[in-house]
């Protein structure tokens, strides 16, 4: 407790003056690495440096801006709530909205380019016509598709090329096993043929549209407030704001070494099929930190690898059947979390079964909507998302965020009013009920339900 106001202070600036650069030193050095030519004790050596950066970073940003964020939030709310807030006006919520981050500049980076896309008869046709997933095979490929000019076809891939380098090391969640957004553009071609068609919602304009709303409610507050109480109003006001993009440019970043690390795990599990230690290079995923460091040891001595073929196999059987427990809903377990009320969502998530016809949650972002459920549980499911659905998950991460602007609402079993999912739907404007516990295993896709954002509350129909 003492020294949580220090954290406070110089949580950030920590974050953003050290761990952050050094995360991007350690990742730059090491893409810029032949790997092919390293040894396999080298490549160890880099792919244990990159998790230990990954795992500086991930713990300063949990420190020290997760707790800034999120209590600037909650004393901001507070501080409104007592001095300004009238019947009628808007949330606390509202002032914190139409800030850039990188999630919001991801999609205007897509809308760029699907404007571009726009003035290429050809290439528009041959993007619109063909499936995403099709198209995601095909970046790569040199020879252009029938009907679209060699010009056009590589400037197309040069542009999607660096805009899958700068945003698509997103990470689902925090498994380095599972492929990135950059390995499977497939969503991010979905909200793209949304631009070019017209579909999808102009991103500078929703943008824009939020942060007048919220210069207006900032306005309407300081016109009523005077004294002591105009005082903690702009204070709180001024804190909350400053951290407010903070949250989600961090989250963002997480798997920034994604990439680097992924590729040398694969060039590595290569040499340990060659040695005779597994069957294909992924499974290396499977082997525990001892075990490849004792495959390495053999392979930079040129002598036979100890196969592994049935431990890899108990334990894919095992992970399948632990696939099917509900985590807990906070890590050490108790009822508040920097401050924050989180009992309700607990007791939320520790169900087995909806109430009825309704399944109850954290009211995460307002408005409601009734639509049909769209269940995915990972991005093998993203194919299945459906423009105007209620994306209905586990949980949301920032590689996620392209089924943002797909989904009518958002369900979720894990999360709460400052998690990502929360950040994001208030962002795009869509009704969210997060922390629900039980949506995945209750909700059935193609099932009509309507969510209400305003009391937390879904409705199975």
């Amino acid at each position: 407790v003492p020294r949580f106001g220090l954290m406070l202070r110089e949580g950030v600036p920590y974050w953003q003056n050290v761990a952050h650069p050094r995360y991007v030193e350690v990742t730059n050095r090491w893409r810029e690495k032949n790997i092919t030519d390293l040894a396999p004790s080298e490549l160890l050596a880099g792919i244990n440096e990159l998790t230990d950066a990954f795992a500086h970073h991930l713990a300063a940003l949990m420190v020290s801006t997760m707790g800034p964020t999120a209590g600037s939030e909650g004393l901001f709310t507070k501080v409104y709530e007592k001095t300004a807030l009238r019947p009628g006006e808007p949330s606390a919520p509202t002032f914190l909205m139409g800030f850039d981050n990188m999630p919001i500049k991801s999609e205007k980076a897509l809308y760029d380019l699907a404007q571009w896309c726009e003035s290429l008869q050809g290439l528009t046709a041959y993007l619109i016509n063909t499936p995403s997933g099709i198209i995601a095979a095909q970046v790569d490929q040199a020879d252009p598709p029938e009907d679209v000019p060699v010009e056009d076809w590589l400037e197309w891939q040069a542009r999607f090329r660096d805009y899958l380098n700068h945003y698509g090391y997103s990470i689902y969640d925090m498994d380095f096993s599972k492929p990135l957004p950059m390995d499977d553009p497939t969503p991010i071609i979905e909200n793209l043929k949304l631009f070019i068609s017209v579909e999808g919602k102009n991103p500078y304009e929703r943008q824009q549209a939020y942060a007048e709303r919220r210069e207006e409610a900032v306005a309407s507050a300081r016109a009523r407030l005077r004294g002591i109480k105009r005082w903690a109003f702009e204070k709180a006001l001024k804190w909350a704001q400053s951290q407010a993009p903070l949250r989600e440019d961090g989250i963002a970043e997480i798997g920034l070494a994604y990439p680097s690390l992924r590729h040398m795990l694969q060039e590595l599990g290569r040499r340990f099929v060659e040695a005779g230690a597994i069957r294909r290079p992924n499974d290396i995923y499977w082997l525990e930190a001892a075990e490849v460091k004792a495959a390495v040891a053999a392979l930079d001595l040129s002598e036979p690898a100890e196969s592994k073929f049935e431990a890899i196999r108990e334990r894919k059987t095992l992970w399948q059947a632990r696939k099917r427990l509900s985590p807990p809903a906070q890590l050490p377990p108790g009822k508040k979390y920097f401050g924050i009320d989180v009992e309700k969502t607990i007791l939320a998530m520790s169900s087995d079964s909806p109430q009825g016809d309704t399944i109850r949650g954290v009211a995460a972002s307002p408005g409601q909507v009734t639509g049909i459920a769209c269940v995915l549980h990972g991005p093998e499911d993203f194919d299945q998302m459906q423009a105007g659905g209620i994306l209905v998950a586990s949980i949301t991460t920032p590689a996620w965020t392209p089924l943002f602007t797909l989904a009518s609402g958002i369900v979720t079993d894990i999360g709460g009013p400052l998690s990502h999912g929360s950040i994001v739907a208030r962002e795009y404007g869509i009704p969210a009920v997060l922390g629900t516990g039980v949506a995945t295993r209750c909700i059935h896709s193609g099932q009509c339900i309507t969510v209400d954002g305003n009391t937390g509350v879904v409705t199975l129909q």
